[in-house]
């Protein structure tokens, strides 16, 4: 059974989320990453390049594959047509975690929705789930229906809150 929460997020929300995460242990891997097998993972939310900014303008596309640090990281080996090979990560091969996509900026005038889920039915995977809403629930107290806000995304003057991606009609962003 699959669970995520959306939520937006701004950049200091997100730095006061990777300071509540920093007890609990945890592990963040770059899923993108695929050039080394043996991947290294950033401890702390915080040391994830640009956090609270997207690069791409869309949703679901940077995402960080969540992990207790005591449990080993697996990766799948696939061979590409050009000869390279790729190491990816995804949680089918690490049923013990959690993916999370930051919320993030774009151009000053969109703000990019996050999100947290799990497909996994693990025990750990379940905990993680758990703990890592509640501590976005805890940052992000507003929401409208499925989709959680904070505070400070209600500051936001002349921002888009963008579901999909900044091509997307008007009608479906998040509108506070």
């Amino acid at each position: 059974m699959s669970k995520r929460i959306n939520f937006f997020m701004t950049q200091d929300d997100l730095y006061l989320l990777s300071k509540k995460c920093e007890s609990f242990d945890l592990v963040f891997y770059d899923i993108n990453c695929v050039n080394s097998e043996h991947k290294k993972p950033y401890i702390s939310l915080k040391d994830v390049p640009h956090l609270g900014t997207n690069v791409y303008g869309s949703y679901h596309v940077e995402s960080y594959l969540v992990m207790f640090s005591r449990i080993s990281i697996n990766t799948e080996k696939v061979l590409q047509r050009d000869g390279k090979t790729h190491y990816l990560i995804n949680q089918c091969n690490n049923p013990h975690s959690i993916v999370f996509y930051p919320s993030g900026m774009y151009r000053d005038k969109y703000l990019i929705m996050g999100e947290l889920s799990t497909i996994s039915k693990t025990v750990l995977s379940a905990k993680l789930f758990s703990l890592f809403s509640k501590l976005i629930k805890q940052i992000c107290s507003n929401h409208q229906g499925s989709i959680w806000y904070s505070d400070n995304v209600k500051k936001l003057i002349n921002v888009r809150l963008i579901t999909v991606n900044t091509s997307e009609p008007l009608v479906y962003d998040l509108k506070i």
